[in-house]
C-alpha cells in the first residue's frame, strides 16, 4: 500500500518528497535541477532515487491564489 502525507514545513522550505520506505530515508526537493524526464509525466531523480508523476501531487497542493 502506498501512502502520501502532507506535513507543514518552515517558511521558504519549498516542496520536498521524503521516501520513508527506504533506509536511510531520502529527501528529494521538487527542483527543476532534478527533472530527468517529462515525456509521460514529470520524473525527478536524486541520489539514485526516482520519483514519477510528481506533477499530480504538486498540482493538488496549490489552491486559487497560491504561487
Amino acid at each position: 500500500m502506498k501512502c502520501l502525507t502532507f506535513k507543514p514545513a518552515p517558511i521558504d522550505h519549498g516542496y520536498k518528497f521524503r521516501r520513508i520506505d527506504l533506509y536511510p530515508e531520502i529527501l528529494v526537493a521538487a527542483d527543476v535541477d532534478y527533472v530527468i524526464d517529462t515525456s509521460r509525466g514529470t520524473s525527478l531523480e536524486a541520489d539514485g532515487i526516482r520519483l514519477d508523476t510528481i506533477e499530480h501531487v504538486l498540482a493538488s497542493s496549490c489552491g486559487p491564489g497560491d504561487r
